[in-house]
């Protein structure tokens, strides 16, 4: 298990630089297919959607672009063991949690490292997770630049 653990941070990389080697921000970072099992899905803001490995555990990775920016990634278990593999990875690839709350149904965890921001929720009735990693200054010039263009749309009506 440590050696599948050490091996997965290696790939897993720290928050602040995206995921697996592909930071946040300008697209061409994912306009590849990461891996060969990568589907599209641009309608849905989705790049890449992938059959991927965090350390022994199978997970689906979606990459999710908008107005030429790569946003977030998305990376979803199924089963326990699988979702403890993931999250034990995050946090020893990205630190501590800062928060942690856990209950009858939910473990949730919070990261933050700058601008960049990752979340976990293990759902204990379906034994699922996900884990969801952005920069907030990343999105938020995407966002900015959305408004600009409707208030200039706006304007020439």
């Amino acid at each position: 298990m440590t050696l599948v653990l050490l091996s997965s941070l290696a790939v897993a990389g720290t928050l602040a630089d995206g995921w697996r080697g592909r930071s946040f921000g300008p697209a061409e970072t994912i306009s590849n297919p990461p891996a060969a099992s990568c589907v599209t899905n641009p309608a849905a803001g989705v790049r890449w959607r992938c059959d991927e490995r965090v350390g022994d555990a199978p997970v689906q990775v979606s990459y999710e672009a908008d107005d030429g920016t790569f946003l977030a990634v998305q990376i979803t278990c199924e089963g326990q063991t699988a979702c403890a593999t993931v999250v034990q990875t995050l946090s020893a690839a990205w630190g501590p949690p800062h928060t942690t709350r856990e209950n009858e149904v939910l473990s949730l965890r919070f990261w933050s490292d700058g601008s960049s921001v990752g979340g976990w929720q293990y759902d204990y009735l379906s034994k699922s997770g996900v884990a969801v990693a952005h920069d907030r200054e990343v999105t938020a010039k995407v966002e900015a630049a959305k408004a600009a263009r409707v208030s200039t749309a706006a304007e020439e009506l």
